[in-house]
């Protein structure tokens, strides 16, 4: 792919045959894999941070508040989008993460990682479909940082929704960039805050930023499940080891499995213990 600067983004279809790739001043490039050209299927969208498919429709994050859509998915030169979803109160959406809570088919809840024109506006912003348009369900604003939220991705686990969150931070105020998680708990009737519940899963080494985060190709969001883990431990006592570990949240959690390995390479499982399904208390285990 070519243009203006290096692809900033790129979402497969399904099955992985082909793919969109965002360049600043490209529209939307649309490719085979392992091919050498490209189709501009769009002009439209010349300034796209991300994008995202869902339900067979490309949307284009776009450093807006609006965010354009196609459907069906483009391939062809000169396709224009089907519609838009303008999200009020922010102005520089860098991605969206979209979900359909109600069955129908069409995405009602939408989460957006916000560049922001400054540090105010910067963070992640929560939209829900009431009535036909776009209603704001409150913000997690990202103190320090000089754009805000970068990446946005996530799934849902029973009511609540898990989102995975990249900041960008700030090196010329030594504010490091992140990986967070946030837990959305009974999303669909729920606002944000930043009392919402958030935890950092990485930071970013010394003069490194974060850019964005998505799951693993040839899984789906459904295999990995929320648990919060706060010990572990292991003893060697004469002829075996002793393991035992904490949690203080589980959500739809049906068991652990246990791997052991002798070059910390190839692993292999050698038991299982049951979860405690959905639980908020202190639950302690042993193999």
């Amino acid at each position: 792919v070519t243009g203006n600067s290096p692809a900033r983004s790129v979402v497969p279809t399904a099955g992985g045959s082909h793919f969109y790739s965002a360049v600043l001043g490209s529209g939307i490039l649309y490719s085979a894999l392992g091919a050498s050209t490209s189709t501009q299927v769009s002009t439209n969208v010349s300034n796209a941070r991300s994008y995202t498919i869902f339900n067979n429709k490309l949307y284009c994050a776009n450093n807006a508040s609006a965010v354009p859509y196609f459907s069906p998915l483009p391939t062809n030169t000169g396709t224009s989008p089907k519609g838009t979803i303008t999200l009020p109160g922010i102005s520089n959406v860098n991605q969206v993460a979209l979900f359909d809570t109600d069955g129908d088919g069409e995405p009602n809840l939408i989460y957006a990682a916000n560049d922001g024109t400054g540090p105010a506006d910067a963070g992640l912003f929560k939209f829900a479909l009431e009535s036909g348009s776009w209603a704001a369900k409150g913000s997690i604003k990202i103190t320090g940082t000089t754009d805000g939220l970068k990446s946005i991705t996530g799934k849902v686990s029973g009511k609540n929704i898990l989102l995975y969150a990249a900041t960008w931070g700030n090196l010329s105020t030594s504010v490091p960039s992140q990986l967070l998680a946030i837990t959305d708990e009974n999303a669909a009737t729920s606002s944000i805050s930043n009392t919402t519940e958030l935890s950092v899963l990485a930071t970013a080494a010394n003069n490194t930023l974060f850019r964005s985060v998505s799951f693993t190709p040839g899984t789906t969001p459904e295999t990995t499940l929320p648990v919060k883990l706060t010990s572990f431990q292991a003893k060697f006592d004469q002829h075996q080891v002793n393991l035992s570990w904490e949690t203080s949240l589980e959500l739809n959690n049906s068991h652990f499995e246990v791997l052991r390995s002798t070059d910390g390479v190839q692993f292999s499982k050698i038991g299982q213990v049951s979860g405690k399904g959905n639980s908020t208390q202190k639950n302690k285990y042993t193999f």
